[in-house]
């Protein structure tokens, strides 16, 4: 099989000096030792656990590779990279039609829906110094989403 060349949609094909790093990239440069990078992922992110889901649950893996190779990259200058992956909650995103809903809190060993300084908590402590040997992980936060 014939290997293909770049493209000029292919990231690779723009010259290094065009090309635009990613806003934790970017945000990174000017720090020279030490700080957190966190990420906040969803459930989907590793269980696809309704239909309809695929491509929600797709960006959502690559949200979590991304920060996990960014952890690689980042340690030797003390910066850990970690992602809080939540769950169904209170507010913000559009609550699911009452069957779905019944299906997702029956997925939750908590059997309910979670609120946003719950997640807080969970940010608040990757970005304490108690965190400060935890990087490149994946802390659930999810009421125990197939669990």
């Amino acid at each position: 099989m014939r290997s293909r060349a770049p493209t000029s949609h292919s990231p690779t094909s723009a010259p290094a000096s065009r090309r635009r790093p990613s806003p934790t990239r970017y945000a990174t440069r000017e720090r020279s030792e030490g700080g957190r990078v966190i990420t906040v992922s969803s459930g989907f992110g590793t269980r696809a656990g309704v239909p309809g889901v695929a491509d929600y649950a797709a960006t959502k893996a690559g949200v979590e590779r991304y920060t996990m190779g960014v952890a690689r990259d980042l340690g030797p200058r003390a910066i850990t990279a970690n992602v809080v992956e939540a769950g169904l909650m209170t507010g913000g995103m559009e609550p699911p039609d009452p069957e779905t809903l019944k299906a997702l809190l029956s997925s939750l060993s908590l059997q309910r829906v979670g609120h946003p300084d719950e997640i807080a908590a969970a940010i608040a402590f990757l970005a304490s110094p108690a965190a400060s040997y935890v990087t490149g992980a994946v802390l659930d936060a999810h009421g125990g989403y197939n669990a």
